[in-house]
């Protein structure tokens, strides 16, 4: 299995090679969720790449990386199963970087992955809404439970949205 963090650097190679320096810039640049710190992204491409998941790619100037066959069934693996319920609760990025990482799913693998990820979603919701009323005199906690409450309205609505897509998708292939 991969981490989020590794299934992140698999994904921005799965569009083109990319030196350490660029995957670093890309984090940077592009993600909501890490800073990107060199140490970090290096020392990731370092392990993927002893587990075969890209390989070093021979270029005129800098070290470049490309993902492997391996690496894009380990990323597909990855971004197959849902985020618990739970998981959702204590660490929200985890579904915004699979979702991010649909594009690299069949269309039936992002149908049954939004199918499975709407179940989660409702199931989250009904822990906060079961925990909401253990303080019903706390205004903060109050408070902080319906902002997860809306933060999960919106993850429904999206998650939604990209079923649908994936349905619309799937209406034209054999």
């Amino acid at each position: 299995m991969i981490t989020a963090f590794e299934a992140t650097i698999l994904g921005f190679l799965t569009n083109r090679q990319s030196s350490r320096y660029e995957i670093m810039k890309a984090f940077q640049t592009t993600s909501f969720y890490w800073s990107g710190s060199p140490g970090a992204v290096y020392s990731a491409i370092g392990r993927l790449e002893q587990r075969e998941l890209l390989r070093y790619v021979d270029s005129e100037h800098t070290k470049t990386y490309e993902i492997t066959d391996l690496g894009k069934k380990k990323l597909q693996e990855f971004l197959k199963v849902p985020v618990p319920a739970t998981k959702l609760l204590v660490d929200p990025t985890l579904l915004r970087i699979k979702l991010r990482g649909l594009e690299h799913l069949s269309t039936q693998d992002g149908i049954s992955f939004c199918e499975a990820q709407l179940i989660e979603l409702i199931s989250a919701k009904d822990i906060v809404i079961e925990k909401r009323q253990l303080h019903p005199h706390s205004r903060i906690s109050l408070r902080l439970a319906d902002l997860a409450l809306a933060q999960l309205d919106l993850e429904l609505e999206l998650v939604k949205e990209l079923h649908s897509e994936f349905l619309d998708k799937g209406v034209g292939e054999p």
